[in-house]
């Protein structure tokens, strides 16, 4: 089934620890990309973000940090798009999962014990397929606030210079059957009028996040524009 795109859907994401134990993944479609992404962790690199570039209409990005590796599969025509939208949704993925759970709980918790985050990652992935422009500041900054350069890799090339990883034959990535735009079938639960609230509520927060945020950086450029005027009018009543 061909998928009908936007510019690009945001197929999979997934947390894992190392790249043994998956914490949690969230979808709203199926196929065969899961297990295709779990291949995926063993070439992410480690204290880096990258992508790799699987087809001419996938894409893997990814940020590991610490042993913790988020990853999210998108799909689509990607000259209309720029990759730090892709890394914004990862750190807001990063920051309510470490939000959410200890460092104790993360490092201790045996395969998909966490999987109740994927109701939290599905209003973000809503969220950023719906503002195709948000980008989140400091999204290609590592925790010391330096830019970090973005490792670009083809899924082809990866594996002719791996040793020691297993031979392994790349298979097409197939994606179809969207459930529902909005919830995938293991979350739906339409007899429950809490859980959907919740949803919404979600949706509601991040739309406010994106407000607040470009609300501040107005702040600091009107604020640039007065200091920038009260020194030229000092300036020029010294002389």
């Amino acid at each position: 089934m061909s998928l009908s795109l936007k510019p690009f859907s945001i197929i999979y994401n997934l947390i894992s620890r190392g790249t043994k134990t998956v914490l949690c993944d969230f979808s709203h479609y199926t196929g065969n990309f899961q297990q295709i992404t779990i291949k995926m962790l063993e070439y992410v690199k480690k204290g880096r973000k990258g992508k790799i570039i699987y087809d001419n209409n996938s894409i893997f990005y990814y940020v590991e940090k610490s042993d913790i590796i988020y990853i999210t599969l998108v799909k689509g025509d990607f000259d209309k798009i720029k990759d730090e939208h892709f890394f914004s949704l990862l750190l807001d993925i990063e920051n309510s999962f470490k939000d959410r759970y200890s460092i104790r709980e993360i490092f201790q918790s045996y395969a998909y014990q966490l999987k109740d985050f994927s109701r939290q990652i599905q209003p973000i992935v809503i969220f950023y397929e719906d503002k195709l422009d948000y980008i989140k500041p400091g999204c290609l900054k590592n925790d010391d606030n330096q830019q970090v350069e973005i490792l670009r890799e083809n899924i082809d090339d990866i594996i002719k210079n791996q040793s020691g990883v297993g031979s392994w034959t790349p298979v097409e990535l197939t994606v179809n059957n969207i459930q529902n735009e909005n919830t995938p079938s293991d979350l739906k639960n339409e007899n429950n009028p809490e859980e959907k609230n919740d949803m919404e509520m979600s949706v509601k927060f991040m739309r406010m996040k994106e407000k607040t945020e470009r609300k501040r950086i107005n702040k600091y450029i009107i604020f640039g524009i007065i200091l920038v005027i009260v020194i030229i009018i000092i300036i020029l009543s010294i002389k």
